[in-house]
């Protein structure tokens, strides 16, 4: 009798079965339209000469499989760590000067991304297009289950089946289909897996019907840690979205289980970066370097929101010592005497981006179109 009472409890209710259908039909609806556009964008672009993009040394690309060569070689920490040296840079100072200014083999992006190359075969030249269709396909998961998690939602609030499914099919088609993003995912660069990163920190906690255990909480905790390997700018939705599961279970000890799991995954993700910097002399929970250099290089003065460099960048790297609140605050004292400058240049770009108007650099839309 009591197994009999157990079985029937694990079974989802008539009502959560309702509200699981509109969900699945449009998880389905995206899923189909976001790979169809996407495989016909990946087919065109593998017929062109951008298919050849990644042996052009002057991109975040290049960087990218450059690193992952070396681990593939059989450097699997990084040392010392790779640091590219591209065309711009030389107008300001020496391969070495640059170099100076960084701490000690600290990555020079995100760790995750290059190790995933190298583990798919990256540096073997077949293995290219195979990335580049691998992340189309993320785009389709993320896609399918934001679809799902805007159905669910708008399902619970009562709204009618038909329109929950639409409405949820299209919120996933406007991630898969965003422009931008279908055309990044065509080159080797971690933007596009961010993003779908992103959308599924977002998504997973919209679709929880009931509140998580402790496996749950960790297993959401590891997506996020392992989202934030990838760019650490996602660390805080990671955070956030984490938060949001854990205060779903009953207060006392269910929620203290379920943030410790959370907790106990998102360490477990971060631990072979931890590990890794520490065998190496480099700060514990040091990422990569690209926000030490992007502050001056975009904000300090002499910047204009497009792709120049503030001639101050390299002098404002050497006095930081290589770290980025020293660099942020060198950043304002390039602008003593001029203190509407600053907010200037971000309205600027704040303008920008209102405009839809991208900067021209190797990444850029408009630069390909």
């Amino acid at each position: 009798m009591i197994a009999v009472e157990n079985t029937c409890r694990a079974e989802p209710s008539p009502r959560a079965a309702r509200r699981g259908r509109p969900a699945a039909v449009a998880a389905a609806i995206a899923a189909a339209l976001v790979l169809a556009v996407r495989l016909a964008a990946f087919a065109e672009r593998e017929a062109s000469p951008l298919s050849l993009w990644h042996h052009w040394s002057e991109t975040d690309e290049w960087a990218a499989i450059a690193t992952a060569r070396r681990i593939a070689s059989g450097n699997l920490l990084d040392v010392p760590a790779y640091r590219p040296y591209f065309a711009w840079q030389r107008r300001f100072g020496t391969e070495a000067e640059w170099n100076a200014t960084l701490p000690k083999n600290v990555y020079y992006q995100g760790p995750a991304y290059p190790y995933v190359l190298a583990l798919a075969g990256v540096p073997r030249e077949e293995a290219v297009p195979r990335l580049r269709l691998g992340q189309h396909l993320l785009a389709t998961v993320a896609a399918a289950f934001l679809a799902a998690a805007a159905a669910a939602i708008l399902a619970r609030a009562g709204r009618p089946p038909l329109l929950a499914a639409v409405a949820g099919a299209a919120a996933g088609a406007l991630h898969g289909l965003f422009g931008p993003l279908v055309f990044l995912d065509g080159f080797l660069y971690r933007d596009g897996p961010v993003a779908h990163a992103a959308a599924l920190l977002l998504a997973l906690p919209l679709l929880v019907e009931r509140p998580p255990g402790p496996v749950k909480a960790a297993g959401f905790g590891l997506l996020a840690g392992t989202a934030a390997l990838l760019k650490q700018t996602v660390l805080p939705l990671g955070l956030l979205a984490g938060a949001a599961l854990v205060l779903r279970v009953p207060r006392g000890t269910p929620r203290t289980r379920a943030a410790g799991g959370f907790l106990a995954g998102l360490l477990l993700a971060l631990s072979p970066l931890v590990a890794r910097n520490l065998a190496v002399g480099a700060p514990p929970f040091a990422f990569d370097t690209r926000p030490l250099v992007g502050i001056p290089w975009a904000n300090a003065r002499g910047a204009d929101g497009s792709g120049s460099v503030s001639p101050h960048a390299l002098r404002v790297l050497r006095e930081a010592g290589g770290s980025t609140l020293a660099a942020a605050a060198g950043t304002l004292r390039t602008w003593e005497g001029d203190p509407l400058g600053l907010p200037a240049l971000l309205a600027r770009k704040l303008v920008s981006a209102f405009q839809r108007t991208e900067i021209a650099d190797d990444a850029s839309f408009d630069f390909f179109r």
